[in-house]
């Protein structure tokens, strides 16, 4: 069984679609404390899905002190772990928000590299916004998009076989425009070649969950209208929650199916 390391986790959407997947996960690193509980509550109380090490406590932790505090027990999973996935906080880079170039997350990039090349894993799954691949602004010109310094710091690591892309994921069943840029990289084999299996699977892997090739948020969220009716928040006091309807389309029995 192939294993992971998810790093810079939040809630485990990565988490998840591995487990899905038929992955095997070894630990998640998030600073959040919020996320992190999500995440243990859905994938380590629930589902057991990570053979947690005992020699990291079983918390939220920020990754500059894990690799501070545990560098000698990540140097020993070199060579052992198949995929080393996540992407650093977003905020800084996306153009829904400020886009601010001294936003001290953007640095997390660095750790992110750092990590990889204290453990050594056979292949990366890196995520983040499209502003990435943009340059911040200096005067008139534009510097370095930050997607390139990834791109070249893990080449230097050894990963000679790094793509990457951006993907637009309302061509995957998502109901929403949103575009991620993803990088692969290998120490052997083919990088292009996870773009080109996504492509080309992509009609059979929504035939299979009998969705369209678009879906629409009517689609996703309409059993959530008012329509359907209120009741007291069970843990909201004074609030009230609206009631779900029946699932109405094979998007709607998928997702209840998920949870």
């Amino acid at each position: 069984m192939t294993n992971y390391i998810d790093i810079f986790a939040g809630c485990g959407g990565l988490s998840l679609g591995l487990y899905n997947a038929g992955w095997k996960g070894l630990f998640a690193i998030e600073k959040n404390n919020m996320a992190f509980e999500t995440l243990k509550y859905n994938l380590i109380d629930k589902r057991r899905h990570f053979k947690w090490p005992t020699w990291l406590p079983l918390e939220n932790h920020d990754i500059d002190e894990v690799m501070a505090n545990y560098r000698e027990n990540l140097k020993a999973l070199s060579g052992k772990v198949d995929l080393v996935a996540g992407g650093p906080p977003c905020q800084g880079f996306s153009t829904a928000g400020r886009r601010i170039e001294s936003d001290k997350r953007n640095h997390l990039i660095h750790s992110y590299i750092e990590f990889v090349k204290i453990v050594r894993p056979r292949a990366i799954f890196f995520e983040n916004v499209q502003g990435f691949t943009m340059g911040f602004k200096k005067g008139k010109r534009k510097g370095k998009p930050y997607s390139q310094i990834v791109l070249s710091g893990l080449k230097k690591l050894g990963y000679h076989d790094v793509k990457g892309m951006l993907i637009d994921f309302s061509e995957f069943g998502i109901p929403q425009r949103r575009k991620r840029f993803i990088i692969v990289g290998t120490l052997e084999g083919q990088a292009d070649r996870y773009f080109e299996l996504l492509r080309n699977r992509r009609t059979e892997f929504l035939f299979k969950k009998g969705l369209r090739t678009k879906v629409y948020v009517v689609t996703a969220i309409s059993d959530l209208e008012q329509v359907h009716g209120e009741k007291p928040s069970p843990d909201s006091k004074g609030f009230m929650a609206g009631i779900y309807s029946f699932p109405r389309n094979n998007y709607q029995r998928l997702l209840r199916k998920l949870n």
